[in-house]
């Protein structure tokens, strides 16, 4: 019986260290990142980086302000080929304006996204793959969940709403113009 009593009492402490170690972790966590009411706050770097951060593919991504306008750079880490690069952009623009346009000092909104290019010598450089630009009157416009579910199905539709894009000459040559129509 005192066998069994000591076996019980053991599991229990290991059970309420395993928990106060679980609730420790998550307090910590929740601490690193605080949750931002990015519609409320200043309109900073920092605070824009924060807000971003509830999109796990702006974990790297690089913010710039500069008076009203917000730029953010991301990188995918892997993509298929230069249409996936292509529709990637068009994503990351959608989530990030959807998340930023909700900051009334935002004006204007420009996301790039940057990748390893080669030059006809073999050098490599990070460059401008594409970027899309969206100005908060157009922004206004738009259903941000029914222009990323349209995105699925017609992914050159976000080239067409923006008000301004480019894509990289060495990327655009190799966009299969079947499945994205700018």
């Amino acid at each position: 019986m005192l066998k069994h009593l000591l076996k019980a009492s053991m599991v229990v402490s290991v059970f309420i260290i395993a928990v106060a170690f679980l609730v420790s972790c998550t307090s910590e966590e929740a601490a690193e990142t605080p949750a931002v009411d990015w519609g409320t706050v200043e309109f900073t770097a920092d605070n824009a980086k924060m807000a971003l951060a509830q999109n796990k593919d702006f974990e790297q991504a690089e913010v710039v302000i500069e008076g009203g306008n917000a730029q953010v750079i991301v990188k995918p880490e892997t993509f298929w080929d230069d249409t996936d690069l292509v529709k990637m952009a068009g994503e990351a623009a959608i989530s990030a304006g959807d998340i930023l346009f909700k900051n009334p000092n935002l004006a204007q909104l420009k996301v790039i996204t940057s990748a390893v290019m080669t030059d006809q010598y073999g050098n490599e450089k990070t460059e401008s793959a594409a970027y899309l630009i969206i100005k908060r009157e157009t922004a206004g416009k738009i259903n941000w969940t029914g222009l990323a579910e349209r995105h699925i199905s017609d992914p050159g539709n976000i080239y067409r709403v923006v008000d301004d894009f480019y894509v990289h000459p060495g990327v655009l040559k190799n966009v299969k113009t079947t499945e994205i129509k700018f």
